[in-house]
């Protein structure tokens, strides 16, 4: 039984009740009726825990009034359900998800089909709470305060603003209600269901007056105890935020975005650091040394012996007069595939090859020979640079074969995919560009909206058969380059090829064409030192080409100490003369990453700004369905630390799911940037815990300051 003893007390300012006793029997229906006003909402908050004006509240002979909060609270989560006049749903759990979340967090065994039916329920399961009418949510109420299971069930005005069939299912619902054995209080002024009261009382001038008693013998069901389970409910808050609208989940894609960008920029941001570091450490006493084009001074050393004219006798002996200069050794650096490149009988006869490929060979030491065909435009990437003979390499060299003869680049290795142990004992067959005139007029560059012409090597292709000596740890052998695919060959077994093709004199290449409306009688025809009578009438287009005997066009200058660079470098641009070396591009190389950091760091600042703005303006406008939720828990029957701990769970959940979703979309990045290499960048674990933090702050730290408000609210 459950007894009530009210004192004489006003509340709601406007009430007074007059001491009275009520008593509610099991198995009964229990009416409380009374006029809109009168107050019977009021009453049935008393009996419900929200209001606090009772004398004393016994059930089976406990006082609930002496329990503390948390003890009322789990009362009400083990004995009572409790439908308002306006049934409280959480809007984004559907009706079906309601059923389920009530089926397991009290752990249901009632015939749930049984009143499924009754109620009409089937029908609505898939509907969120806004898509109802107020009938339909009542019947969705009712059925969800049978499935709580509890031994006491309190309903307020059942059937109140419903029209008929919605009332006529309620009725049937109330009918089998009474066979529960349970308590059952109904507020009402609906004469179909007082007339159904076991037991009816009625607010009416003030007091509570007993109207009808006809009490049954019958008891109380056994009460099966709940066990409560905080983590049951992390489930149903997922589908809440599930739910969320088109307007949540934009702003929750771009924040995973920012988060990835934020990583990717403080990584990146580390990146530029380590360029600017790893520039003083490649700070060496070597430079190459030549002499651009006039006009042509912004046009860098390249090694492809575009842009740069001989040096003269004179200009390398007032290089090896400046103080501190050790050595200065000539150099040559070609582009491999590059036709323009050829002299030009070479350069046309290149031209009507059937592949237009370039073929590189590995010869074993059994004779065993491997062919490898790389198109001319991929092979255009692939350079040829000398290395003087007896100097020693050895901070450059990853393996040495102790072979008299080239030296592969690391990303050489790859391109021939062959392991580097694979380069012992072999050889390799290719076609070296031998160089044995330099011309001019025919390449250029614009620079200022000028057209600037440049001097531009002309070879002859050779092959040749040389052993690998070893393979480099990078692509540098004691200049850096900016090239990948490198063949560093030895300048004496380059010397002897140039002087054995070596020309001495001048000469005079015409190249003359004949343009035609029929294409298939248009040719091209080569005319040397003169040419024939009648030339200029028999073809519309002449062009004279003057080459000359080539000489070293760049020069490898080696300083007695990296400290005396900056006193070399002024004096060799004093003569006209540029130089390429880590020094020489340091400070560009430095000012340029300090800029690249800088933008990073605003980039970063900015992106880390938006994510809070945009993860507390969702949060913020989250803050009524929190408080909605709270509350709804709360009258569930869980306890203020409860709601807390279930709250707390769900944004430690929230943050590893971010952290494991960005982490995830960043790994993914970086793994392909290693296969299409992009960057030179690699994951760090450094990241992981950079957005740990940073999903921590949106998705933990954030929630909880709000929550807190919220939770005060």
């Amino acid at each position: 039984m459950l007894k009530f003893s009210f004192q004489d007390i006003k509340f709601n300012n406007h009430f007074i009740l007059a001491s009275h006793n009520m008593e509610i029997y099991p198995g009964e229906l229990t009416i409380l009726c009374g006029e809109s006003g009168s107050g019977k909402t009021t009453l049935l908050q008393e009996l419900t825990l929200h209001q606090v004006f009772t004398k004393s509240y016994i059930y089976q002979d406990i006082d609930i009034l002496s329990l503390s909060d948390d003890e009322k609270r789990d009362f009400i989560f083990q004995h009572m359900a409790y439908v308002a006049q306006e049934p409280d749903l959480l809007e984004d759990l559907t009706i079906e998800e309601h059923i389920e979340m009530y089926q397991t967090l009290f752990s249901s065994k009632n015939n749930f089909e049984k009143y499924q039916t009754l109620l009409g329920i089937e029908q609505l399961k898939r509907q969120y709470p806004a898509q109802l009418s107020v009938g339909e949510k009542k019947r969705v109420a009712l059925l969800l305060a049978v499935l709580k299971d509890t031994d006491i069930i309190i309903l307020d005005e059942p059937t109140a603003s419903l029209d008929l069939e919605n009332a006529e299912m309620i009725y049937r619902f109330l009918n089998e209600l009474k066979d529960f054995g349970k308590i059952i209080i109904i507020s009402t002024h609906d004469e179909n269901i007082i007339k159904k009261a076991d037991t009816r009382y009625k607010i009416e001038h003030k007091k509570l007056i007993l109207e009808y008693a006809n009490h049954h013998e019958e008891k109380l069901q056994e009460h099966q105890h709940k066990q409560k389970n905080i983590h049951l409910v992390q489930k149903y808050l997922n589908y809440i935020h599930h739910h969320d609208t088109k307007y949540a989940k934009i702003i929750k894609g771009v924040s995973i975005i920012c988060i990835v960008f934020l990583t990717l920029s403080t990584q990146f941001s580390g990146y530029a650091t380590e360029i600017n570091s790893s520039s003083m450490k490649d700070i060496s006493s070597t430079m190459i040394v030549y002499k651009p084009d006039d006009g042509a001074q912004s046009h860098s050393y390249d090694g492809s012996g575009l842009g740069q004219v001989p040096l003269s006798d004179s200009q390398i002996n007032d290089i090896k007069q400046i103080p501190h200069v050790d050595s200065v050794e000539w150099r040559y650096d070609c582009v491999l595939g590059n036709i323009f490149s050829l002299y030009l009988p070479y350069h046309y006869k290149s031209l009507e090859e059937e592949h237009g490929e370039l073929k590189a060979s590995i010869i074993d030491k059994d004779q065993n020979k491997k062919d490898f065909l790389r198109s001319k435009q991929e092979i255009y990437e692939m350079h040829i640079s000398t290395y003087l003979d007896g100097k020693d390499y050895a901070n450059d060299i990853d393996l040495d074969f102790h072979q008299d003869g080239v030296y592969l680049s690391n990303d050489m290795v790859s391109t021939f995919k062959m392991s580097k142990e694979e380069f012992k004992d072999v050889k390799i067959q290719i076609q070296v560009y031998v160089p044995v005139y330099y011309q001019k007029d025919t390449s250029s560059i614009e620079i200022d909206q000028r057209e600037i012409p440049l001097t531009q090597v002309s070879c002859i292709p050779v092959e040749v058969e040389l052993p690998i000596a070893g393979i480099l740890k990078g692509n540098d052998m004691e200049t850096s380059t900016m090239y990948g695919n490198m063949i560093y060959i030895k300048r004496s077994t380059m010397e002897n090829l140039i002087n054995e093709y070596k020309e001495t004199n001048s000469k005079i290449v015409y190249e003359a064409f004949l343009n035609t409306d029929d294409p298939s009688k248009d040719k091209i025809d080569l005319f040397y030192d003169t040419l024939p009578e009648n030339a200029e009438k028999e073809y519309s287009e002449i062009y004279k080409i003057n080459y000359q005997p080539w000489k070293p066009t760049a020069y490898t200058v080696e300083v007695d100490s990296p400290i005396h660079m900056s006193e070399v470098l002024k004096q060799l641009n004093e003569m006209g003369l540029s130089a390429s070396n880590s020094y020489a591009n340091y400070y560009a190389i430095s000012e340029g990453t300090k800029s690249l950091q800088r933008m990073l760091q605003w980039t970063s600042l900015i992106a880390g700004l938006m994510i809070i703005l945009m993860i507390t303006l969702m949060k913020l406008n989250e803050r009524n369905q929190m408080i909605h939720v709270n509350s709804y828990l709360k009258n569930l029957g869980y306890t203020d630390k409860e709601v807390i701990r279930i709250k707390r769970r769900y944004y430690q959940k929230s943050t590893i799911k971010l952290a494991v979703t960005c982490s995830t979309f960043t790994a993914a990045i970086f793994f392909v940037n290693r296969f299409m290499n992009y960057l030179p960048t690699s994951f760090h674990i450094q990241m992981i815990f950079i957005i740990i933090f940073i999903a921590s702050i949106v998705e933990f730290i954030i929630p909880i300051l709000i929550e807190r408000g919220a939770h005060h609210d």
